[in-house]
């Protein structure tokens, strides 16, 4: 969209030279006739509301995942720890259990 300033034309984006036209508004200053109906026509989409959207780089969504790692397996661990515990347990008796049973079956075939 071309706006002359001053003496010179200058070349603004659209988002840009709508709020050119609203500045110029609010001093008392309507549309040009011939774009009324097109600016009645617009309407911004946040309806005067303050809107801020987060690029990837600015949400930091991986980079906490990764801050203060020991502290967090520690909390984790210190957790879980019955879990680890009733597991280490069933796999120590199963284990110690099984190759007794095993060493038993083995040698009873023996003859």
């Amino acid at each position: 969209m071309a706006f002359v300033i001053g003496r010179r034309l200058q070349m603004l984006p659209v988002r840009q030279a709508m709020q050119m036209q609203r500045r110029m508004f609010a001093q008392g200053h309507g549309p040009r006739p011939g774009m009324e109906k097109w600016w009645k026509a617009y309407v911004p989409a946040s309806e005067g509301e303050i809107t801020h959207t987060l690029s990837p780089y600015e949400a930091k969504a991986v980079a906490p995942m990764f801050k203060n790692v020991p502290h967090k397996m520690y909390h984790w661990l210190a957790e879980k720890k019955g879990f680890f515990v009733i597991g280490f347990v069933y796999w120590f008796t199963i284990k110690v259990v099984g190759v007794n049973i095993h060493d038993t079956i083995e040698r009873s075939h023996r003859a």
